[in-house]
C-alpha cells in the first residue's frame, strides 16, 4: 500500500470570522498592469469615489510626467480633453495630461466572491473577514473619445468646405413603429438601457484614500477583538460531529428502485435500537451512513453515542473487515453493501453488480496512492455513465475545481503504523480484487466477437480470415 511522507502538525490555531468590516471589503485586481510595474504604492490618488450598489469604484491617479512619459502624446491628449490645440495654451493651464482614471468592472460569476476572505494572524488566532466583491480595475480612456470627436469634427468641417455641388435633393423617409421598443427594453431589468439607466441614477459617493500604514486603525478592524464582531468558524463540536454521522432520525434518500428494507431499517435506527444489535450490525449501520470514515471516529462513536464502555479492538477490527475495506488508512463501506443485488440506479438503470465493479475500480485507484482523480478518466476506466460515476465520487471525494475529485479524508498514517497485519491483509485483498476485475473485463472484451452471427456475416468473416 502506498504511504505518503510524514507530515506532522506544527501548530493549531483557532479560526474566527470578523464582521467589523462586513459588506465593505473589496479585492481589487489589476489585469492590465505588468508584474514589474508597481500598482499604487507610490501613486497619489487625487480622487476616489464609489457606487456601492453596483460595486463600481473609480480612482483618479496622478501621473508622473518625468518617468516613462511621452510629453508630445501627453500634450495632444490634454489638448483634446480640454478642447484646445496642441501647442496653444494658457500660461496657467497645464499642457500635459497629468492624471489617469481607473474604473472597476465586474467579473463573471461575481456571486462566488463571497467564498473568499482576507486572513490576518494576530495573538495566536486566524481572523477571517469575508469579501463583498472582487473587482477588476481598468483604465477609463475618456480622453481618447474626446480626441476622436475633435478629429471627426475637423474632418467634417474640411469635407463641407471641399463640397463643390451646392444642389442637394431633400428626401424624407418615415418608418412606422408598431410598438414602443424603448419602453419594452426599459421594462426588462437585464437590458442594456435598463442597466445604463440604473448606472446613471445612483450617485457617486466620495471616499478618502489611505494605505494601511497611514491608517492602522482601519487595518486593525480586520482582527477586531470585540467578541460581538467575531464568530467561531467551526461551530460543530466533537459530539455534534458524531451526531451528524448518524442522526437519531435519518431521512431516507431514494437511491434506486431496488428493495432495501434492511438498509433503511438500519439507517433509521435510533441509538437505543443500535445498542440491541450485534457489533457487526452496528458497524454496518454506521458505515452505510458514513460511507467513508477514520477508524478513530468509529471507535469514538461506539464509546460516546452507543455507550460501549470497553470495545474489544480485535473484535472491532475483525468486524470492520466484514463491512468495509481499507483505503489510504480509512474505512470505506463495501460496494456490495452499498449496491446490493437487485439495486438499480435511478439515472440510467445500472444494476448493482456493475456499480459494485465500477466503485471497486475507483477505490482501487485511490488505494494505489492517488489523491485526485478525473471524472472523465474514471468513466473510461469503469465504463459507467457520467451520472453513476458522479454518484460514486460524491461519497468518496470533494470536488476541487482546479485539480479534480480529491479524496475526502486525510491519509491515516497512525492507523497504518499501529495495524500492520490488517494493512497487509487488506493489500492482498485489493490485489485479488484487481486481478478478478481485470480478468472479468478481459472476458467481456473477448466475448464481444463471439456473439451469434447470421450466415452471411459468418461467411464474410471466414473469407476475411482466410485472406489473413
Amino acid at each position: 500500500m502506498w504511504m505518503p511522507e510524514e507530515d506532522s502538525v506544527i501548530r493549531e490555531v483557532p479560526v474566527v470570522i470578523s464582521k467589523a468590516l462586513s459588506g465593505q471589503l473589496y479585492m481589487m485586481q489589476f489585469p492590465r498592469t505588468p508584474m514589474s510595474v508597481p500598482l499604487m504604492e507610490d501613486a497619489f490618488v487625487r480622487q476616489a469615489q464609489i457606487k456601492p450598489n453596483q460595486d463600481l469604484l473609480q480612482l483618479k491617479l496622478e501621473l508622473d510626467t518625468e518617468v516613462r512619459y511621452c510629453k508630445k502624446t501627453g500634450e495632444s491628449l490634454q489638448a483634446a480633453t480640454t478642447g484646445g490645440v496642441a501647442g496653444q495654451h494658457d500660461d496657467q493651464a497645464s499642457t500635459l495630461l497629468e492624471e489617469r482614471i481607473l474604473e472597476s468592472a465586474s467579473i463573471p460569476r461575481s456571486s462566488k466572491s463571497q467564498r473568499y476572505v482576507i486572513g490576518v494572524i494576530r495573538n495566536g488566532q486566524l481572523h477571517l473577514s469575508p469579501l463583498k466583491s472582487i473587482i477588476q480595475m481598468h483604465n477609463k480612456l475618456t480622453y481618447l473619445n474626446s480626441a476622436d470627436e475633435a478629429a471627426s469634427q475637423i474632418n467634417k468641417e474640411n469635407e463641407e468646405e471641399e463640397e463643390s455641388d451646392p444642389e442637394t435633393t431633400k428626401v424624407t423617409v418615415k418608418f412606422k413603429q408598431t410598438r414602443d421598443l424603448g419602453a419594452t427594453k426599459l421594462k426588462n431589468p437585464k437590458s442594456y438601457k435598463a442597466l445604463m439607466k440604473k448606472h446613471d441614477e445612483e450617485p457617486w459617493t466620495e471616499l478618502s484614500y489611505s494605505n494601511y500604514i497611514e491608517s492602522p486603525e482601519e487595518f486593525e478592524k480586520l482582527c477586531s477583538g470585540s467578541k460581538e464582531s467575531e464568530t467561531p468558524f467551526y461551530v460543530v463540536d466533537h459530539n455534534n460531529y458524531l451526531d451528524s454521522l448518524l442522526p437519531k432520525q435519518t431521512e431516507v434518500v431514494s437511491e434506486g428502485t431496488a428493495k432495501k428494507a434492511e438498509r433503511e431499517l438500519l439507517i433509521r435506527s435510533t441509538y437505543e435500537q443500535l445498542k440491541s444489535l450485534t457489533l457487526p450490525e452496528q458497524l454496518k449501520a454506521i458505515m452505510l451512513k458514513g460511507k467513508l470514515m477514520h477508524h478513530s471516529h468509529i471507535h469514538e462513536f461506539l464509546k460516546l453515542k452507543l455507550k460501549i464502555v470497553s470495545v474489544d479492538e480485535q473484535s472491532l477490527m475483525r468486524s470492520m473487515q466484514t463491512v468495509a475495506v481499507l483505503v489510504q488508512g480509512c474505512w470505506a463501506v463495501k460496494s456490495d453493501l452499498l449496491y446490493p443485488v437487485g439495486f438499480v440506479s435511478e439515472y440510467n438503470g445500472i444494476s448493482g453488480p456493475v456499480m459494485q465493479k465500477g466503485r471497486d475500480l475507483i477505490l482501487s485507484h485511490f488505494d494505489e496512492g492517488n489523491r485526485v482523480v478525473c471524472r472523465t478518466e474514471m468513466c473510461k476506466l469503469t465504463r459507467l455513465p457520467n451520472d453513476e460515476v458522479t454518484e460514486i465520487l460524491k461519497h468518496l471525494c470533494h470536488l476541487n475545481r482546479k485539480e479534480g475529485w480529491e479524496f475526502s479524508l486525510m491519509f491515516d498514517s497512525t492507523f497504518i503504523k499501529q495495524n500492520p497485519e490488517v494493512v497487509e491483509r487488506q493489500s492482498m485483498l485489493w490485489q485479488a480484487k484487481r486481478n478478478r476485475i481485470s480478468q472479468s473485463m478481459q472476458i467481456d472484451e473477448q466475448g464481444v466477437p463471439r456473439r451469434r452471427k447470421s450466415r452471411n456475416s459468418k461467411s464474410i468473416s471466414d473469407n476475411d480470415s482466410g485472406k489473413e
